[in-house]
């Protein structure tokens, strides 16, 4: 147990599932506080109803610079502070090198590389 992150208020980006949701599920075991921005709407809410009212879910694609600037507004004007960013969302199509197109290469960059530097 970490008590150093009691009322931190925490973003986990990709936590609707696998990694991001076990990361904000031990932050909220922590008493943190979790904004989790993900493009999986359904996801965040089958993880909102388990972890209850310290996740808080944000249905935003990381990869758009307008999406990130109303997130960042969303939380200045709710918590007015975020202590920690875990930057997890990443896209897990997997392809074949020999078989990836232009498009596949764009897609994971988009949200793997632009979405963590924006974020």
């Amino acid at each position: 147990m970490y008590p150093e992150f009691k009322g931190f208020v925490v973003m986990v980006t990709g936590a609707a599932s696998g990694i991001g949701l076990a990361v904000a599920r031990q932050f909220i075991e922590e008493e943190a506080v979790v904004i989790s921005p993900d493009i999986d709407e359904a996801g965040l809410g089958k993880a909102a109803a388990e972890l209850g009212d310290k996740f808080i879910p944000y249905t935003c694609d990381i990869s758009k610079a307008d999406k990130v600037a109303g997130l960042a507004a969303f939380v200045r004007d709710g918590y007015g502070r975020l202590d920690v960013l875990v930057n997890n969302a990443a896209m897990g199509k997997l392809t074949a090198i020999d078989a990836m197109t232009e498009e596949d290469f764009y897609y994971h960059y988009e949200v793997d590389v632009k979405g963590a530097m924006l974020m």
